[in-house]
């Protein structure tokens, strides 16, 4: 069937922001005097919330309610943000390819609400997507499917109409649950992830210009 719609993982896939995203978790936890290398991040990039944030309090042998580390997190973030938040490499052309061809688009990530907006924002291209599904929407995330059942529903399409574009081994896995087939960004947070399942493996998101046809 031909492709009707792409939907977007956010970090890391439509926008080249996990870097960003393991700094301000590491300032943050220098912020409270224990320091962690933001590479790190690599060991959960694409894992939920309490798992990363738990992964990085084991690292800085740090004691804090999540509640208190996320009011430090989150005005770090946003600055980085702002500052530094960029598509994907080939992310411009594939998302006007898309567009130009009469394919929808959707961005289904795990990350809270704010995050997504910010990213979207920054990157100019939060008007290009007709569906935003974020955290808040689902009860269950990647690697569960959840998410993207949802988005296959508020699209009223059958998973067989759509690709997934994806960068991580949850998002990978969320994907496959839920019917869709699937192509994988690689980049240097996702390394040691596991990508044999999928349809095809980027460098850049132009290579899957050629495998929307």
């Amino acid at each position: 069937m031909q492709t009707q719609a792409l939907l977007f993982d956010l970090d890391g896939t439509l926008a080249a922001s996990e870097s960003l995203k393991g700094r301000a978790l590491a300032d943050t936890c220098a912020a409270f005097g224990h320091p962690v290398d933001y590479r790190r991040y690599a060991d959960v990039m694409g894992g939920d919330w309490p798992t990363v944030t738990g992964h990085f309090f084991r690292l800085a042998n740090l004691e804090i309610d999540l509640a208190t580390f996320n009011e430090h997190f989150r005005p770090r973030y946003q600055q980085l943000l702002a500052d530094e938040a960029c598509l994907s490499p080939g992310a411009d052309a594939l998302l006007a390819a898309a567009q130009a061809a009469g394919v929808r688009l959707a961005v289904v990530s795990s990350a809270a609400r704010w995050m997504v907006d910010a990213v979207l924002q920054r990157c100019g291209v939060a008007g290009r997507f007709e569906l935003v599904i974020s955290k808040e929407d689902v009860d269950r995330h990647k690697p569960d499917p959840a998410a993207y059942l949802l988005a296959l529903d508020k699209l009223q399409l059958p998973a067989s109409a759509v690709c997934v574009l994806e960068d991580s081994a949850a998002g990978l896995a969320a994907a496959r649950a839920a019917g869709c087939r699937c192509l994988v960004l690689r980049h240097d947070f996702n390394h040691s992830h596991d990508f044999r399942s999928a349809d095809a493996t980027l460098h850049t998101l132009a290579d899957a210009l050629p495998l929307l046809a």
